[in-house]
């Protein structure tokens, strides 16, 4: 098995985002990225906690005003 060299590594994204088309949106915008993989989409802080715990992303793309759930604790926690 050939190792992936840091250049070749696409760094692991989640989305949370509690709007349908911006989440699907920015989805696809990831996606189309050479050095980006979304790993995850989710609309509401628990499964958010799941899926980095889970995933270990790099980068996390947040809303802020999320109908369920703070945000802002969420961010937090994370530190």
């Amino acid at each position: 098995m050939n190792a992936i060299t840091q250049t070749e590594r696409k760094s692991p994204v989640v989305v949370v985002e509690d709007h349908p088309l911006l989440r699907d949106g920015l989805k696809q915008l990831i996606g189309s990225q050479p050095d980006l993989a979304c790993v995850g989409v989710t609309d509401d802080i628990s499964s958010a906690k799941l899926l980095v715990e889970e995933c270990k992303p790099d980068l996390i793309v947040l809303d802020l005003r999320l109908k369920a759930g703070d945000a802002l604790d969420f961010i937090k926690t994370l530190r």
